[in-house]
């Protein structure tokens, strides 16, 4: 891989994380919101 291919790895990672701290605790389950809308 070269490092292009390294640098689009991590800036997905990177939004991925993004996602995940925009969700909320409700009750006992994890929403994932606006992106995401399933809960875990």
């Amino acid at each position: 891989m070269g490092n292009d291919n390294i640098r689009k790895e991590i800036e997905k990672i990177k939004q991925e994380i993004n996602k995940e701290v925009r969700g909320k605790w409700i009750g006992d389950k994890y929403v994932y919101t606006p992106l995401h809308k399933e809960t875990l």
